[in-house]
């Protein structure tokens, strides 16, 4: 018969927060964080060689409950089942261990020193990346206290709080590591969930599927205020059964504007902005002095437009007489040259 073996506690308080009554979607927010934290930490210990139990018997059996929430506290307890009681405290301790390991390096008086023991906790950087990603949305970054507390067989053998004055430090070191490989990705914010604990939103050309994103506290005001309208983010993204999930984003923003550059289009003597939008259907690009308005249902098919409507300009603009054209057709006439490669 299994016996429980770990508890973890997990203590919130803090401005705007009672120590008898706590949130729910403040509560929520942290259980689920705290949950995925904990079992990305457990993926790293089930990947090394000494673990003698199959590893999806290990998930199967190894789970992360919150079960008991009083006095502003909630107690998490590790499930075992009685095969895996046998061998709890060789296969759970190293989780825990690492789980608290950690959650401490963040706050090493040398912000080098905490940066180098994540490198060794975890040196395969889709690892580290993905436990930074983890520590960025648990942390707190408002004036709310959050504690973690572990029991063996009712010893305390670890405590960490989330103290916010490190809490910047997390968002330098995932970015560091995400300039080494990420992506861009150019969208349209299509719908995003808000309420629940698992807040998301979907970014997509049209006709696709979509990218699945996490959305936390940094991101919500900028992704609530451009929905429907063309946005990038940067970050590393993965698939998922048949879904794009974005593992991590980096940086997102609204695209007022797309450049079509020199060094994609030769006939071009200059960088080119254009004014971007999105209406419902398709992008569409303006560049007023040559009165040009493309369209496309992608991002990148702007670029197809580009070219197309560039080369009837210089085909057909250029080598027309004023005395055939219209007085819109003559000013552009006048312009193109300043935009127009000449060797």
């Amino acid at each position: 018969m299994g016996c429980l073996l770990y508890e973890i506690w997990m203590e919130i308080a803090g401005e705007n927060i009672g120590v008898k009554e706590i949130p729910a979607e403040v509560l929520g927010k942290f259980l689920v964080r705290t949950q995925h934290l904990f079992h990305n930490v457990a993926q790293t210990v089930l990947r090394k060689p000494r673990a003698k139990i199959k590893q999806d018997e290990y998930k199967r059996n190894l789970q992360l409950v919150f079960t008991e929430f009083k006095g502003g506290s909630a107690v998490c307890k590790l499930r075992t089942s009685a095969q895996m009681t046998l061998e709890g405290r060789p296969y759970m301790e190293p989780v825990v261990t690492k789980f608290f390991e950690t959650i401490n390096a963040v706050k090493f008086e040398k912000e080098e020193d905490g940066v180098q023991k994540i490198v060794d906790t975890y040196p395969d950087r889709d690892q580290r990346i993905r436990i930074l990603g983890n520590l960025k949305t648990l942390w707190p970054t408002k004036e709310v206290r959050v504690d973690y507390k572990a029991k063996y067989q009712q010893e305390l053998i670890y405590k960490e709080r989330l103290d916010i004055s490190f809490q910047p430090r997390i968002p330098r070191w995932l970015n560091a590591e995400l300039k080494q490989i990420s992506q861009r990705l150019v969208g349209v914010i299509t719908r995003l969930r808000i309420d629940g604990p698992s807040p998301y939103f979907y970014i997509q050309e049209v006709g696709s599927t979509g990218v699945r994103c996490s959305l936390d506290d940094e991101l919500e005001e900028k992704v609530i205020t451009n929905v429907k309208k063309p946005v990038y983010i940067e970050g590393i993204f993965e698939k998922h059964k048949k879904q794009r999930v974005a593992v991590s984003i980096q940086d997102l923003d609204i695209l007022e504007t797309t450049n079509m550059l020199p060094s994609e289009f030769p006939f071009l003597s200059k960088p080119v902005e254009l004014d971007l939008d999105f209406d419902g259907d398709f992008y569409v690009a303006t560049l007023p002095e040559l009165e040009l308005t493309l369209y496309s249902e992608t991002y990148q098919g702007l670029k197809e437009e580009f070219e197309i409507e560039m080369g009837y300009l210089m085909d057909h603009i250029l080598t027309t007489s004023d005395e055939k054209l219209s007085e819109r057709m003559k000013h552009v006439k006048q312009a193109l040259p300043d935009y127009i490669n000449e060797e």
